[in-house]
């Protein structure tokens, strides 16, 4: 098993925001390591504490960088969460603060960070990683399982999917510039790797990948709205991917990681909507219920595809 603390590889389950997720899993690997049930997640607003271990008096903050990369450290957001933590100590009567981190820091970061705020602990990239090594069955459904695609699985399916002419300029790109990315849905536990060419749109890599994985696009069932489908976007560095530039253009090179992301979209009085997400209020009147059911069932054809899809090529394999 590799353990990067990444948003790539790094999950849990029902949550898409990579800052809580990082939270959750803090909790989790914090209560192993302790030996306990007590430490808890705060509610918002959290006032610099996102964890509280209260027979131990410890407050948690937790900090990250979607890349785990030390580039992203931010100390004067530490000191801000750490200061409001000091306006609610007598409160919740914390007497040690702790900082968890996705990435490990330099020794410049480290020096600079004990010289400001010399109380507090911190427990780095190596911290977690340790605990992972050590209760390997307790963390292995929080990381991507990695699967190679091999190269001539693409090059069939680049035959078998689409017309001639097609298949032809396709396969041509493939030969011409080719590297290894890595690509995952954040409806799915797997990261995958597999070949592509810099000379790519992002339009063929999605057409590839909705026909490698058989990912549903048209939504059969109404759900009380007209013209349901489901929209794909490939997303890098956080922003979505314009269809019509290459990889080359758009700077996705060699292992750089990219997201397949869906959303829903619909008719409504003659117009197009789309729906990124499932509804997070509690207050559905009648149409809200049956567009959170629609969203709910689309996002797990598309697990159940990419399921089917690794059940049948690990077992060729």
């Amino acid at each position: 098993m590799e353990y990067r603390f990444s948003k790539d590889f790094l999950a849990y389950s029902g949550e898409v925001n990579f800052a809580d997720i990082w939270e959750k899993f803090c909790c989790k690997l914090l209560n192993i390591y302790y030996r306990t049930d007590e430490i808890y997640r705060r509610e918002a607003p959290e006032n610099g504490v996102d964890l509280f271990f209260p027979s131990r008096k410890i407050a948690f903050q937790c900090k990250s960088v979607e890349s785990a990369n030390s580039k992203g450290h931010n100390l004067q957001k530490i000191k801000e969460s750490y200061l409001n933590a000091k306006k609610i100590q007598n409160e919740i009567r914390w007497s040690n603060y702790f900082i968890c981190l996705n990435y490990g820091l330099t020794g410049i970061q480290e020096k600079k960070l004990k010289q400001e705020l010399p109380e507090v602990t911190v427990f780095p990239q190596s911290f977690w990683l340790n605990i992972c090594e050590t209760y390997p069955t307790f963390v292995e459904n929080n990381f991507r399982k990695l699967i190679s695609i091999h190269g001539n699985t693409i090059s069939s399916r680049i035959k078998d999917s689409f017309t001639p002419e097609y298949s032809m300029e396709l396969s041509q790109k493939l030969k011409e510039n080719k590297f290894d990315i890595y690509v995952y849905s954040e409806k799915h536990n797997k990261l995958y790797r597999l070949g592509v060419s810099g000379r790519f749109k992002i339009i063929d890599l999605l057409e590839i990948l909705i026909n490698i994985w058989k990912l549903p696009q048209i939504v059969t069932e109404n759900y009380g709205f007209n013209g349901i489908k489901i929209h794909y976007d490939i997303i890098f560095n956080d922003e979505v991917m314009p269809f019509y530039s290459t990889l080359e253009e758009l700077n996705i090179y060699k292992h750089s990681v990219i997201c397949l992301y869906a959303s829903v979209t619909y008719e409504n009085n003659g117009k197009i909507l789309e729906c990124k997400q499932m509804y997070k209020t509690s207050n559905y009147n009648s149409k809200d219920k049956m567009l959170k059911k629609c969203i709910f069932e689309c996002e797990k054809s598309i697990r159940d595809s990419l399921q089917v899809f690794d059940n049948l090529y690990l077992e060729i394999k």
